[in-house]
């Protein structure tokens, strides 16, 4: 090879080989795009436009129905990363591109696994702006789902959702429910005035089966909350009887029906039974309007023991505690009294010196305390009266409340630190309960509230006579939902509550209208 044509090829590699180091040419590099610039509709508070899907359940991991839905108003369009914190467990995020400025709605994935059944507030960051949502877990063994039950003068059973007051389902009688639900199982029970005991399926709500007390002569209308114990629903009716009902039922023809235990008869005299019954120890208490109250065997129905009152119709709930039964009568005058051999232990009025009057809240006891209504008809205080649980020695007088006079009818109820009671005034008011002065109270501006309140979910729930149920923050009384379910007026109906684990909580007892 000549000398010129091996010095003009080594030219050439020289050259490739230098245009193989140089730098691509920038023009034709793609460049990542600019942020984008937007908030979070709502941000600085609750997201506006967020819609959270799927179900979030203790222990299961999050699959592509678990999203969360947030609205962006976007300024200047460019990529973006949207991530919430990560609480219980699990979080949401999406990374993408705004191709237009305004309103878009982003799909952030769910990612995780929940560790606690619970309410979970939860932060979403986008540019600058943060707002928050809720999410909630519930139990894996929960099948009913966080639901209110309570009833109504239209006859009427209502499934409502415990933390958005959306109906679930509804079930029909022919009768008035005044009664509380109790649920057993995947069951609420509860009585109607067309003399039956409904058993019906808390999940579904169709009818699994029900029980005929009688005709007009020999049944009777069910105005208590019936009350279970060891697979027996025990219930009272106004024809002077108590009835033990076995939930184990027999099949004919694909019909269930329950089987009965045991019927006994109030009083001395079948007195209607105005009082739901309790069960501890083996024992059935309830009281009766012929101003008896009694102790029954739990599995016989044979009376154990019967005490005397003598001076005042007894229309409460009795409350048993270690062996000691607590009822207050219509005097207004509680009694303790040895839940083993009916022994009085001790009595005591509760009127505050105003003389005695219509008395209808039952007791409750928490904190070593007694806590009743202290009401007279004439002066409608709307306090609480709270006695020593040993000596019934009144330790002080809830503060009197600074609103319109009532008289609280229902049960008061004590949670977290604080007493809870309902008046026909239209208020609920919250009580420290450990020295009686007023925390807060919410003016729900219907007719009365005749009822008890239920704790739950950090929720206190109520039901007013005009049919409106409510759901309150326990410890700010703030509102959080309610809801008219019917036009009728719940007359007496209090609500009970499952909640997140699938614990079911009853209200503060309430007499006749429990």
């Amino acid at each position: 090879m000549k000398g010129s044509q091996l010095a003009t090829r080594l030219l050439i590699v020289f050259f490739l080989i230098e245009g193989c180091n140089k730098e691509p040419n920038p023009v034709n590099s793609p460049q990542p795009p600019p942020a984008s610039k937007g908030t979070l509709s709502g941000a600085g508070g609750n997201c506006l436009g967020n819609t959270l899907h799927g179900f979030y359940i203790k222990g299961a991991a999050l699959d592509t129905s678990n999203y969360l839905t947030v609205t962006v108003n976007v300024i200047a369009t460019g990529s973006y990363t949207i991530i919430s914190d990560t609480i219980n467990g699990f979080y949401f995020t999406s990374t993408g591109l705004f191709s237009s400025a305004g309103t878009n709605s982003v799909k952030l994935k769910g990612n995780g696994r929940p560790l606690l059944a619970g309410i979970h507030i939860f932060s979403v960051q986008y540019d600058n702006s943060k707002c928050n949502f809720e999410a909630v877990t519930i139990d894996s063994s929960n099948k009913i789902g966080t639901t209110v039950f309570i009833g109504s003068s239209d006859g009427v059973l209502y499934a409502l959702d415990a933390l958005s007051g959306n109906v679930k389902w509804k079930f029909q009688t022919s009768g008035i429910i005044i009664n509380t639900p109790t649920v057993v199982g995947e069951l609420v029970i509860f009585g109607s005035a067309d003399r039956n005991l409904y058993a019906v399926n808390a999940i579904t709500g169709l009818l699994e089966w029900n029980f005929y007390t009688g005709d007009f002569l020999t049944g009777g209308n069910i105005q208590v909350a019936p009350a279970a114990s060891n697979g027996t629903i025990y219930f009272s009716c106004e024809n002077g009887k108590i009835y033990a009902i076995d939930t184990a039922v027999q099949i004919f023809g694909g019909v269930k029906y329950p089987t009965q235990k045991w019927q006994s008869i109030y009083g001395n005299a079948g007195g209607a039974s105005n009082s739901a019954p309790t069960i501890a120890n083996g024992l059935v208490f309830a009281g009766a309007s012929d101003n008896t109250f009694s102790a029954f065997d739990a599995q016989t129905g044979v009376v154990k023991w019967r005490y005397n009152i003598n001076d005042a119709s007894n229309r409460s709930n009795p409350v048993v505690v270690n062996d000691v039964v607590y009822l207050s009568t219509q005097n207004s005058t509680m009694y303790s009294l040895n839940a083993i051999t009916g022994g009085l232990l001790w009595q005591q009025t509760t009127d505050n010196n105003l003389g005695a009057g219509a008395f209808f809240s039952s007791p409750t006891v928490s904190n070593n305390t007694v806590y009743v209504a202290s009401t007279f008809s004439g002066a409608g205080t709307n306090q609480i009266c709270a006695m020593d649980i040993t000596t019934g020695a009144i330790k002080w007088y809830s503060d009197p409340v600074p609103t319109a006079s009532g008289l609280i009818i229902g049960g008061p109820i004590v949670s977290n630190g604080l007493l809870y009671g309902a008046s026909d005034n239209a208020y609920l008011y919250a009580w420290d309960a450990t020295s009686g002065s007023l925390k807060w109270k919410y003016n729900t501006g219907d007719t009365h509230i005749y009822t008890s309140p239920a704790i739950a979910n950090n929720l206190v729930y109520i039901a007013s006579e005009n049919g409106t149920v409510y759901a309150l923050d326990a410890v700010t009384g703030l509102l959080k939902w309610k809801n008219k379910i019917t036009s009728d007026r719940t007359v007496g109906s209090s609500p009970c509550v499952v909640d997140l684990e699938g614990v079911v909580h009853h209200p503060g007892d309430s007499g006749e209208q429990n």
